[in-house]
């Protein structure tokens, strides 16, 4: 199941959790605007993310999300509604320290957004779907 850490008293697992729940979020609503920004600009998608392996850009969201956002297939994968609630709960730990996480802060409100749309159990890469149809 992984490496324990100890990190600190009782909880710090949770804010671990949570802490890395937001850099998921901003690393997916990251891709989801480079991908959106390439196909305005006309650019081969696949052959975007392939050229991104390896750089700095490289991650695992950009491995296993990055296709799944170019191609607009989010059916598996971790759903929004349970990424949204993760970052409900890092809000009601610390309401005004998540405000001043402008990131955090609008990745939540786009998660909500399309939560309410209907698109909760879809993966959470579908986060390119706040940007609308393709651009291309």
């Amino acid at each position: 199941m992984g490496t324990p850490h100890l990190l600190g008293s009782t909880g710090a697992g949770q804010t671990a959790k949570l802490a890395n729940q937001i850099v998921v979020a901003i690393n997916i609503a990251g891709l989801a605007e480079a991908i959106v920004y390439a196909e305005k600009a006309g650019l081969d998608c696949e052959a975007l993310l392939r050229a991104m392996q390896g750089g700095f850009a490289d991650s695992t969201i950009l491995r296993q999300h990055g296709p799944r956002m170019v191609v607009r297939e989010f059916s598996a994968g971790g759903a929004m509604s349970f990424h949204l609630k993760d970052l409900n709960l890092a809000a009601d730990c610390d309401r005004d320290l998540l405000a001043r996480l402008d990131h955090a802060k609008l990745a939540r409100r786009t998660f909500e957004k399309l939560v309410e749309s209907g698109h909760g159990f879809e993966d959470h890469s579908g986060y390119i779907m706040a940007y609308g149809d393709r651009q291309t």
